[in-house]
């Protein structure tokens, strides 16, 4: 009953209606969260016509947000649904518009813009979620500053009480049976760091050595960390984003040098870099569609503390069919 009531409690902040942000904003209006705010100040662009299905040609040149409104509030009129048409970059005060949630969500924006807003989240101790699409590429950033949550495991796992790894510590144990079956329901707590002190120690000790850090770590992930480092692209028409793969191939070896992982990371899979390059802020409603399902899961997970959640970033490399979770 807890669950669902902190569910129904909940107040949702999503900033920008992107493709992703569609299927997000539909998965948590299904589910019943107690309330959803939208953001964003922006007008449909023909191209919004493939990625966003609450939109008709009809729309073209019109605020998204208004054109969009009466079909979301459709899903389910028991969310409170409001809309805010403005730039969230343009509201006069951020810091006390986004202490009236209980959890964040920003689409679309850049490295600059998530620490902005991951620095405000964390001021107010609410937990904060970015994420975006790349054509058949896309990221999870999720930080949920120290959070709870109820896991369960086969009693045969033999779990006990103390520390899991660097980022995770089961607090407590109650053994049960469930469904004629010996569980232990384990209360998980997890650390995490914002966008700003990410680093590579975690997975140094997880990959110990070049070797194995450069086959493991997906060369997507200083891919969109240094995409990260350029200017947003949503809200623009798609010809006029241009971000070249050597541009890409620089930031994402600076990415790299950074953290102190090997180049050969990105230099062996510069095929994979180019194709980001080449797919930056292409949206694809399929790759929004998983996305988008991922974030909306973990937020529910996160609000009935339940699962084990995001930490801290997850990449979705759509063209070799993975999503692994890295925790920086």
């Amino acid at each position: 009953m807890d669950a669902q009531a902190n569910l129904r409690n909940s107040k949702i902040l999503l900033i920008n209606l992107t493709s992703v942000g569609v299927e997000i904003c539909k998965n948590l209006m299904l589910a019943g969260v107690g309330s959803l705010t939208i953001v964003d100040g922006s007008e449909v662009l023909d191209q919004d016509l493939a990625s966003n299905f609450f939109l008709s040609s009809s729309q073209t040149g019109k605020p998204k947000l208004d054109s969009c409104k009466g079909w979301i509030s459709d899903l389910n009129r028991r969310v409170q649904l409001d809309i805010v048409t403005k730039d969230w970059k343009k509201l006069s005060n951020l810091i006390a518009f986004i202490s009236k949630f209980s959890l964040t969500i920003a689409t679309g924006v850049n490295k600059e813009e998530i620490i902005r807003l991951n620095d405000i989240t964390r001021k107010l101790h609410i937990p904060f979620y970015c994420t975006s699409t790349h054509g058949l590429y896309g990221f999870i950033f999720a930080d949920l500053i120290e959070h709870h949550s109820t896991v369960k495991y086969d009693k045969s796992s033999q779990r006990k009480v103390g520390e899991i790894d660097g980022i995770s510590t089961i607090m407590k144990i109650r053994e049960k049976e469930e469904n004629d079956r010996a569980v232990q329901e384990c209360v998980i707590n997890f650390k995490y760091r914002p966008f700003s002190e990410i680093d590579s120690d975690f997975l140094k000790k997880r990959y110990r050595t070049p070797k194995k850090q450069n086959k493991k770590i997906n060369a997507l992930l200083p891919g969109i960390l240094g995409l990260l480092e350029f200017e947003s692209g949503i809200n623009k028409k798609i010809e006029d984003v241009n971000i070249t793969k050597e541009e890409l191939i620089i930031s994402a070896e600076n990415v790299l040098e950074r953290l102190k992982l090997p180049k050969q990371i990105v230099t062996d899979h510069l095929d994979k870099i180019t194709r980001l390059a080449r797919q930056a802020y292409c949206e694809y409603q399929p790759v929004s569609s998983i996305l988008g399902g991922a974030v909306s899961q973990d937020v529910i997970n996160c609000l009935v503390q339940k699962e084990i959640p995001i930490d801290n970033f997850v990449v979705l490399d759509g063209f070799s069919d993975e999503m692994p979770m890295y925790t920086l």
